[in-house]
């Protein structure tokens, strides 16, 4: 399939192997998604924008929590407890502050600004994030993006696995004039060390005053969340914090109206639907009743110096 004629609005596009040509408007939104405030804790608050009621995937892409840059006092300890899960991988993303990751494959990592943790639960694990040692009884700040990513169904039970890849392992390239980090998946041919098994692209965009950026994500979902500033997407504005989920397959284009950090992600839909509930994601509703009974019964793997217990 190729492209034969763009206009601003729309695209024509023509298959030479089936010989049929049709119109796909450029910029069609599937719908805008508002975030909706849950507390994780007595001093954490995320807006949570997947899964939604109206669309619960976006390509392999089944939850995002965005802890927005929140300013903690001293003594306020950001503490998420031991916890289960299955048939996913979680990715967490940070722009302030520091979480201290440990798991019961016995993984030991603290995250820093611009790294990026990938865990694969795939037939399960436990993990803790907690404020380092060192930045107990400080002020602190705090801005983090965590997704889940649901696994297809031939990894929903492999052997869990936990990597970390410091921001310097993650490519930053120039591209229309804009500075873009690959964090996950691969696109415009550069490719993130993160061993992801599906198709997906995680990307932070960061565009100045009026200038413009074109995505064509192919057979994929896309979807962009803007972290700080504007752009102006088919002559409507859109501000920080909005959240747009695009047409599968639609080509993007958008204008910066002040400088702006967004993030754009997506990848191709999975075969299945898949069943969440609490920690766990599977295609199976049998194995999140099985993981619940492990979890319940303490079977599921201890992580080293942990003793707590959800």
């Amino acid at each position: 399939m190729k492209l034969v004629k763009k206009t601003q609005d729309f695209c024509f596009y023509f298959s030479s192997s089936t010989k049929w040509a049709y119109f796909k408007t450029m910029n069609e939104i599937l719908m805008q998604v508002s975030p909706r405030l849950t507390q994780l804790g007595p001093t954490v608050t995320v807006k949570r924008l997947l899964p939604y009621a109206k669309k619960r995937t976006v390509g392999p892409f089944i939850f995002l929590d965005h802890l927005d840059s929140t300013e903690f006092k001293s003594g306020d300890h950001f503490d998420v407890r031991p916890h289960p899960h299955i048939g996913l991988s979680t990715l967490s993303y940070m722009y302030e502050g520091k979480i201290h990751h440990r798991d019961s494959l016995g993984s030991d990592q603290v995250l820093m600004p611009q790294d990026v943790n990938w865990m694969t639960a795939g037939r399960g694990i436990a993990h803790s994030e907690r404020l380092p040692d060192d930045l107990r009884g400080k002020s602190y700040k705090m801005h983090l993006l965590q997704f889940w990513i649901a696994l297809p169904k031939q990894f929903e039970d492999i052997e869990p696995r936990f990597s970390h890849h410091p921001r310097s392992s993650i490519p930053v390239i120039t591209e229309q004039g804009c500075q873009v980090t690959v964090i996950a998946g691969e696109a415009f041919g550069k490719k993130s060390p993160v061993d992801t098994f599906s198709k997906l692209f995680f990307l932070e965009v960061l565009l100045k005053d009026n200038q413009n950026f074109k995505f064509e994500p192919g057979s994929q979902e896309t979807a962009f969340y803007i972290l700080e500033g504007g752009v102006k997407l088919s002559e409507k504005s859109y501000q920080k914090g909005d959240f747009l989920i695009f047409a599968q397959g639609m080509p993007i284009e958008f204008t910066a109206t002040e400088n702006t950090t967004l993030v754009l992600f997506g990848g191709e839909p999975l075969a299945e639907d898949r069943h969440i509930y609490w920690n766990f994601v599977s295609s199976s509703k049998e194995k999140i009743e099985a993981a619940k009974t492990l979890w319940r019964e303490q079977k599921f793997a201890q992580i080293p110096g942990e003793t707590e217990f959800i």
